[in-house]
This record gives C-alpha cells, sequence and structure tokens, in this order.
C-alpha cells in the first residue's frame, strides 16, 4: 500500500486490511525496490510450496488473509458442484463474481495453476479422502464427485497422485 498517510493508525488498518506491506509518501526508491523484491520473493515461495504438495488449498503461515480467503471461496463454490460434471471456469466465476479472465489471472498468480485444474484437484483430493475412508465403490466416488466415466476418473488419479485408486488403502 503506498500511501500519504504516515502516522500509527493509518499503517495499523492498512496491515489489518491485507495490505502485503505499507509504503508512506515521500518514499525512498530503494526502499520500494527492497520491498517488491520482498513481495516477488514471497509469493514464488508461495507457488513452489503449493505446486509440491498435492493438496493444494492447504492453510499456509504465511499467505495472506485475503488470498487465503479467495482461496476458500474457490474451494467452497467447487465443493458446492462437486458432483456436477459440466461445472467448470465459467460457472466459478459467476460464483466468486469475477469475470472468466479475472479469476484466471488471480488464480495463477497465486497457485500457479488454471482454475480447471484447481477443480480437478479439487475433486481428485475429495475422491482421495472418500477412498481412504471406504465410503463408496471406486465407480461411485467418481461419479460423485463430478467425473462421466470411472476410467477417466482413474487415468486423472493416477496421473496426479501417482497411484490408482485401488491402492489408496495399501498406502494408508
Amino acid at each position: 500500500m503506498l500511501t500519504a498517510k504516515a502516522d500509527v493508525d493509518s499503517r495499523v488498518k492498512g496491515i489489518q486490511t491485507g495490505a502485503d506491506a505499507y509504503l508512506a509518501k515521500p518514499f525512498e526508491k530503494r526502499e520500494l525496490l527492497a520491498l517488491i523484491g520482498n513481495l516477488i520473493g514471497t509469493r514464488n515461495i508461495l507457488k513452489q510450496h503449493v505446486a509440491m504438495h498435492k493438496r493444494w488449498l492447504i492453510e499456509l503461515p504465511n499467505m495472506p488473509t485475503i488470498e487465503q480467503a479467495f482461496l476458500n471461496k474457490i474451494k467452497a463454490a467447487v465443493e458446492n458442484n462437486l458432483d456436477d460434471n459440466s461445472y467448470g471456469t465459467d460457472q466459478m466465476a459467476g460464483d466468486i463474481g469475477m469475470s472468466r479472465i479475472q479469476l484466471h489471472r488471480k488464480l495463477k498468480a497465486i497457485t500457479g495453476r488454471a482454475p480447471g485444474e484447481l477443480v480437478r484437484e479439487i475433486r481428485l483430493q475429495h475422491a482421495h479422502d472418500l477412498l481412504a475412508r471406504r465410503t463408496a465403490t471406486i465407480a461411485e466416488v467418481a461419479y460423485q464427485v463430478g467425473f462421466s466415466s470411472p476410467a477417466s476418473f482413474s487415468a486423472s488419479f493416477s496421473r496426479h497422485f501417482g497411484f490408482s485408486p485401488k491402492q489408496v488403502n495399501s498406502l494408508r
């Protein structure tokens, strides 16, 4: 946040509302560049961390609250439409209240993934959880999480996790 308000109350309020950094005018160019460098570095670390985990939506201690709230909103929108195999980016954008392009840009910036990838990952993680709890057969789980066929579900599951749905219980 770049502002002319330099008093402590304004700085605290700015940070509490989700600003990643607070810089008062007039500012030093070196300070601005250092802040930008730190913010970019933090975002890159966050992207790498999210990319390394199969569970993409985990609570991260360094994630700004605004981004975490946004990701929680995305997850809730997908989970509310989990069994709808036609649910995709356009519907998600409408549910979130953004244009499809804005949604794509924001998700790529935060997670490094496109909306369609996140929908698939949320579905697959939910399927993994269902299979681990042994609540249904593989075919039933496939339909419950919005896949149109058990064969495509099994292929996607295997690509994502590196093992087949049948192996979920043997890995516990």
